[in-house]
């Protein structure tokens, strides 16, 4: 079992050579373009009401999302589907291994074999499409845990304003999660969660062979300017259950001023790692910090303060001397390849249902296959619970291409579905002997992702298997996808009932960051509370 322990992140950026200073505003008047009266047109507009001035997402947008030339590239650890130029996607794949080197040696961590896919849209039109037009204008970036696997989707458009671009920042900051998501059983405040990834977002790479991190992210330098930075009791004891939208916004930038003080400039790594290790222990978190750091609350808040007005050092360290850039593989995708890709990325996030159905449309009127996206559109509706919706959609895929996988598994969850909402004396046995031997064959003939083996141990546990057996279909689906919180969340339950304390820390402990603010979570906090009081009388 894996440990995270920052305490050693801590000291291995203290060992880091000072690149240079920047301060908030530095970075706030030199990120648009380099002309001051132009900046403050631009930040207006930009930063706080440039959405009244973009046009809305329309159906000519899928029409481009369905006509553009779609690329795939492909790394070891990434996979980036993007109809933006093929360069820029290439340099995004291999910034990205670069980035994954240098926040695992900064973590500590050895990483796991899951993969990333990244769908980075071209411009908002095509981003847009595929989130609707309310997000495309609030956000560059959304991050979702799928049952078939983890996925980034970005709008790459933009990159003539910003200096650092941030849908790459979101990107990194993200990615930083997805490693940190790992089965130890350390959990760390909801500030500091935030704000060591909001660090690592900027992390740039320079032209001989080195990284640097410490530049303020463009939107939380924003953010400061603005808001100023949050009461640091208030910071400290925040919890992502109680941050409404404008807190999480101030601790996200605040998180970020904090954590780059303790890791770059204090001179406190091995007292702040005692922090840490202290929160993890339940200690009160403004006390711990006091008493780790050996300063009372209000000096450290005077020195906090002082960060917003001073100098942020920017820190260097070179690149493992092991490390050669990967190879990347760009390979331009068939229309139908690429369309496949993105609907079955629609099909597994939520609330996708209308901008898969525009695409179905769109492919439809030109005369393209549909089948395929009848099916997928079947499975996000499903997923929506609109079952009778799902099924009429099923019923109208030719009878010969029912045998696909495409067709089975969509076919399968329904079924599923439908006795799921049945109380169970009124579920069907013959029936959900039919449906575990659906998922058996979609196991034997697709096991890659985690989603049929997650089917099967439903299936299995509604019919009355023993727990011991379900469960270790369950494990095979976290296997397979183990960020997932539905399937995650299920295996610790089942742990929880097995008496499992150890395994179920390893996976409930990073699934309560995630559920973070959640009852779920709360429901998994007391679980673990339970199995630790039941661990010591035993």
């Amino acid at each position: 079992m894996q440990e995270i322990y920052f305490s050693s992140v801590v000291q291995r950026v203290d060992g880091l050579a000072t690149r240079g200073l920047m301060t908030v505003r530095d970075l706030f008047e030199c990120m648009l373009y380099k002309n001051y009266k132009l900046l403050k047109i631009r930040c207006l507009i930009l930063l706080f009401g440039g959405v009244f001035f973009m046009p809305p997402v329309t159906a000519a947008d899928a029409e481009r999302l369905v006509d553009s030339r779609w690329y795939q590239a492909d790394s070891p650890n990434f996979r980036i589907i993007s109809n933006g130029d093929s360069m820029e996607v290439e340099k995004l794949a291999r910034e990205l291994e670069g980035f994954r080197v240098a926040a695992l040696g900064l973590l500590q961590l050895s990483g796991d074999s899951q993969k990333l896919t990244i769908i980075a849209a071209a411009d908002r039109a095509s981003y847009g499409a595929m989130v609707g037009n309310k997000m495309s204008l609030n956000t560059s970036g959304v991050y979702n845990n799928t049952p078939v696997g983890s996925y980034a989707l970005l709008n790459l458009d933009g990159r003539g304003v910003y200096a650092i671009h941030p849908a790459r920042e979101f990107l990194f900051h993200e990615y930083t999660h997805f490693l940190t998501y790992s089965r130890g059983t350390q959990r760390y405040p909801y500030w500091y969660s935030e704000g060591f990834a909001e660090l690592l977002s900027t992390l740039s790479f320079t032209d001989d062979d080195r990284f640097q991190i410490g530049t303020p992210p463009a939107s939380r330098a924003a953010t400061l300017l603005n808001m100023r930075p949050m009461p640091l009791e208030q910071l400290l004891r925040l919890t992502a259950k109680e941050a409404r939208k404008r807190d999480r916004v101030r601790l996200y930038a605040s998180g970020w001023m904090l954590a780059h003080w303790l890791l770059l400039s204090s001179g406190k790594a091995d007292e702040f790692g005692e922090y840490l290790r202290m929160y993890q222990q339940g200690a009160d978190p403004v006390k711990a910090l006091e008493s780790a750091l050996s300063m009372p609350i209000a000096d450290i808040e005077a020195v906090y303060r002082q960060q917003f007005h001073g100098k942020f050092p920017v820190r260097s360290s070179a690149m493992p001397q092991d490390y050669e850039a990967p190879a990347i593989k760009v390979d331009l995708l068939s229309k139908p390849q690429a369309i496949k890709e993105i609907a079955q990325y629609l099909a597994n996030v939520p609330r996708r249902t209308e901008q898969l159905s525009s695409i179905l449309q769109e492919v439809s009127e030109k005369g393209g296959e549909i089948a395929q996206l009848k099916a997928s559109l079947a499975e996000a509706k499903i997923g929506a619970g609109e079952l009778d919706s799902a099924e009429q959609l099923l019923a109208t895929i030719p009878q010969a291409q029912r045998e696909s996988i495409w067709f089975r598994s969509p076919w399968a969850w329904l079924q599923l579905y439908r006795q799921l909402h049945r109380k169970t004396q009124q579920r069907d046995k013959a029936v959900l002997r039919d449906i575990r031997d659906q998922f058996v064959y979609l196991v034997n003939n697709n096991d890659t992702g985690a989603t049929h083996w997650y089917g099967l141990a439903l299936a299995m546990k509604m019919l009355g298997y023993p727990r011991e057996k379900y469960t270790e279909m369950l494990e095979q689906a976290y296997f397979r996808a183990p960020r997932e919180t539905a399937i995650a969340f299920e295996l610790a339950v089942e742990l929880y009932r097995l008496n499992d304390a150890d395994y179920f820390a390893e996976v409930a402990t990073p699934l309560l960051m995630d559920l973070d603010g959640r009852p779920e979570a709360e429901r998994l906090q007391r679980m673990l509370a339970e199995l630790e009081v039941s661990d010591k009388e035993g």
